[in-house]
């Protein structure tokens, strides 16, 4: 059984969080959700304001390689996903 950790992103895995989106778009789009497809990924610029702000987490591989992501907002001291 695969172990995955979870952690701040780092700066040099913005390219990667990209293309897990990516991934992600396509697989809802295969799965009958097309629309996911047509909607824009984060752009690096808003990827690293949210790294910056230690907003952006990753699920790491045993490697410690990016498999997934999620970035979260405070509101009223409450994490949102």
């Amino acid at each position: 059984m695969a172990t995955y950790s979870i952690r701040r992103a780092r700066p040099d895995e913005l390219r990667a969080v990209q293309e897990i989106e990516r991934r992600a778009a396509t697989r809802l789009a295969s799965v009958g959700l097309p629309a996911a497809a047509d909607l824009p990924i984060q752009t690096i610029e808003a990827l690293q304001i949210d790294c910056d702000r230690g907003r952006l987490l990753v699920a790491t591989d045993e490697e410690d390689r990016p498999v997934g992501f999620a970035i979260f907002a405070l509101h009223e001291d409450e994490a949102h996903l």
